[in-house]
């Protein structure tokens, strides 16, 4: 009888042991985001409920979700836990810092003072937005902090220790001491942990996708901004230049009158024309603040930080308009990313809502000399605890609204991709439009207006034409030029708009 408990509580303890190596070795399968992932490059399941689930407790309300094939274009391949801790980094040794360090870390990334520069170009500004604003840094803590869930969602719950006595038993002479002491490990059931871990990585992957679409966003919102200064500059400069020659018509006016061989009228001409041209500069000096403003905030410094001037010309980045836009975009905008990840993680959720219809177990073992029998033996014992899922009602209601998230976000990710396609033929017609406007600019327009002033200038000093036909050559041109910084503004403004929709250029252009 002694050999056969023995031989039971050695076989107890096996099947304990395999059941905590099984559980324990599973947490770290995460070769793949989710069992059920993407079956294929170009397509993405859909839920529809139509099938009884054979792994789930037989139920006319539990039924199993299989997965119709709808194709949606090119999808990102599948996601493994290796990519995403090369793109997140390894959250597992987290750097340990007081409040006291955070909160200097932060300090230290206040305003800043401009660095030094000659020349303000585009990349310089990107350069320090990228590295500077808030906005990005906060968003790439959030990321970390999503990835940091990873080793929370997949491990087990700390052991339970526990131990009570019979306090009348420590003194009496007819029993010996009563105590038990247990020792109990809940395990979930086999693949619970996994999943987790795998919707906690696709929400990691969302997660750094989404910092990628708020880094365009900046990307874009700074480039607006720098073609509004850039635009302010140049104006100013066409302004401060035609100042000075109105000026210098003025002059000549007054001198041809006061020597009888002009008109006063001429003269008062000349004064209106020079006022409406302060006028104007007074307009472009605010437009040039509030452009400094927005360019200073957004590299996170003083708003009322003095910046360098900028290149005479923005220059263009080139569009191979060979290359299908509209598959580059899907491929890579990383909002188009992000659904798909979340998607992703729905399918986690799916999954792991249909384990939620096993019961999970907590292992246990004591020594109980509560038997005060003359063997010791029997005063050793292992059992197990598990939960009973029979609430079917709630289970089903989980698992439907798991279901019904991921056919909301699969219906959310085919809109956007109809409006991206949108997104990309409007934008290469804008960006097609100011290439074919600037190049009349500067084949026909700005040069046509320069020698027309070229020409007024010694006809009016001979009397060939009027004042007014002299001032009216010098406001075509004045018109002109200011038109002509403005349509280069505008085409850098869709430069970023056609940036943004692509999901990104590299500086050789599209990527």
């Amino acid at each position: 009888m002694k050999s056969w408990r023995s031989s039971k509580l050695i076989g107890w303890g096996i099947i304990l042991s395999n059941l905590v190596g099984c559980s324990l070795f599973q947490t770290h399968q995460t070769d793949s985001i989710l069992n059920q992932n993407i079956a294929d490059k170009s397509q993405v399941p859909i839920v529809r409920s139509n099938q009884n689930q054979d792994d789930t407790p037989q139920s006319t309300h539990i039924q199993k979700s299989s997965y119709s094939i709808v194709s949606i274009g090119d999808t990102p391949k599948e996601v493994t836990q290796s990519d995403l801790k090369n793109k997140l980094g390894n959250a597992s040794q987290p750097e340990n810092r007081s409040d006291r360090e955070i909160h200097a870390g932060i300090a230290e990334k206040g305003l800043q003072e401009l660095p030094h520069l000659e020349e303000f170009s585009i990349d310089h500004v990107l350069q320090l937005v990228l590295e500077r604003n808030p906005n990005i840094q906060q968003m790439l803590a959030a990321a970390q902090a999503v990835h940091a869930r990873y080793n929370q969602v997949t491990s087990l719950d700390d052991p339970t220790f526990s131990n009570w006595t019979a306090p009348g038993t420590i003194w009496s002479n007819q029993a010996y001491l009563a105590s038990r002491t247990e020792l109990s490990q809940k395990i979930p059931y086999r693949g619970k942990l996994k999943t987790r871990g795998e919707i906690v990585l696709a929400e990691g992957l969302a997660a750094n996708e989404e910092v990628a679409d708020i880094r365009l966003q900046f990307i874009q919102a700074t480039r607006f901004a720098y073609a509004d200064y850039y635009a302010a500059e140049r104006e100013l400069e066409v302004n401060s230049e035609n100042q000075k020659l109105l000026q210098s018509f003025y002059n000549n006016a007054k001198s041809r009158y006061q020597t009888g061989k002009g008109q006063q009228q001429d003269v008062l001409q000349a004064e209106v024309e020079i006022a409406k041209l302060q006028q104007q500069q007074i307009t472009l000096e605010r437009i040039r603040i509030v452009a400094q403003a927005q360019l200073n905030t957004l590299m996170h410094v003083p708003t009322d930080t003095p910046l360098p001037r900028t290149p005479r010309i923005i220059e263009p980045l080139p569009i191979k308009t060979e290359i299908d836009l509209q598959k580059l975009a899907l491929q890579q905008r990383p909002d188009i990313r992000a659904l798909k990840a979340k998607l992703q993680a729905d399918q986690g959720n799916i999954k792991l809502a249909r384990l939620e219809f096993k019961p999970d177990f907590e292992w246990m073992g004591a020594y109980d000399s509560f038997w005060q029998g003359s063997s010791q033996s029997e005063q050793w014992q292992l059992g197990v605890r598990m939960n009973l899922p029979i609430r079917l009602a709630r289970r089903n209601a989980v698992l439907s609204e798991a279901e019904a998230k991921y056919v909301e976000k699969f219906s959310q990710l085919i809109r956007l991709q109809d409006v991206v396609k949108f997104q990309v033929t409007e934008a290469l017609a804008q960006l097609t439009e100011s290439d074919r406007n600037i190049e009349i600019f500067e084949k026909k327009l700005l040069p046509a207006a320069r020698a027309n002033v070229k020409e007024a200038q010694p006809a009016y000093t001979t009397g060939g034409i009027s004042f007014i036909a002299l001032v009216q050559a010098q406001r075509s041109y004045i018109d002109t030029q200011e038109k002509y910084y403005d349509a280069l503004a505008e085409r850098a403004r869709r430069q970023a708009n056609m940036e943004r929709v692509l999901g990104g250029f590299s500086k050789q252009g599209i990527k």
